[in-house]
């Protein structure tokens, strides 16, 4: 693991401006890698340089579901 900072999900979704509950949901759905955000004593530890790749994948997230509700609504 080196010397490389680790975050929460909360520390992550408050930089990417969503709720926790949003980056829980993409690790239940195996869109966010469980192998590179291990938990440890309860808590997941985010690696630093996932945090980019995460926010294109809650972009995408975010984009999907609104074409969904707009089709369905």
């Amino acid at each position: 693991m080196g010397n490389q900072p680790f975050y929460s999900v909360g520390e992550v979704a408050h930089q990417l401006g969503v709720e926790p509950r949003v980056l829980s949901d993409l690790f239940y759905l195996r869109k966010l890698s469980n192998e590179r955000c291990r938990v440890f004593s309860g808590r997941r530890l985010i690696p630093a340089d996932y945090v980019d790749e995460i926010r294109t994948i809650v972009a995408a997230h975010q984009a999907e579901s609104s074409a969904a509700a707009s089709i369905a609504g």
